[in-house]
């Protein structure tokens, strides 16, 4: 329910971000599932100080680290994992792959290793113009390699970049 969440003093870990309609709140991580629209995990992001004592932190980071704890109960399960910006990265891309999971999300600043400027110029200059990117990623066994794919599409001025582990149709 929302008791408490009016009410600053009842709310776990307030955090101020200046972008959001409502700059004062609770700022959480949740997992959903597409076809029920059930949040399935949730984490409140309680503050760098917190985050270090987190399963995977200091192997993987902070974002690929709360990704993985996200779906930990799925890992191995082929399900694929659909991220916003703040979880899209070749990183967490590669680390769900070796758990037995696909990524694909949207990349706008998390661009370590990404071809993000090759992708901008490849992709044509109407709106609806796309291009694709693919290579293989080497897993950590080493002895595998599957394809990773860089997209990008055209919406008006803008270029969209995406990371996927599978295939980029249907």
């Amino acid at each position: 329910g929302r008791e408490g969440l009016g009410d600053p003093k009842k709310c776990p870990k307030l955090s101020w971000v200046p972008r959001k309609p409502e700059p004062l709140g609770v700022e959480c991580k949740c997992t959903n599932d597409a076809l029920s629209g059930m949040m399935l995990h949730i984490e409140i992001c309680e503050g760098k100080l917190r985050h270090i004592d987190q399963k995977h932190y200091h192997e993987f980071g902070h974002t690929t680290a709360t990704t993985l704890r996200m779906t930990e109960p799925w890992h191995g399960s082929g399900r694929v994992v659909f991220g916003d910006s703040w979880f899209a990265g070749l990183k967490t891309a590669r680390e769900l792959l070796e758990r037995g999971m696909h990524f694909i999300g949207d990349v706008k600043t998390n661009r370590k290793s990404f071809p993000g400027n090759e992708l901008t110029m490849a992709t044509g200059k109407g709106s609806g113009d796309w291009a694709v990117y693919s290579a293989d990623l080497e897993l950590g066994n080493q002895d595998e390699l599957v394809p990773i794919y860089s997209v990008s599409q055209r919406r008006g001025g803008v270029v969209h970049k995406f990371i996927a582990t599978c295939g980029t149709t249907l």
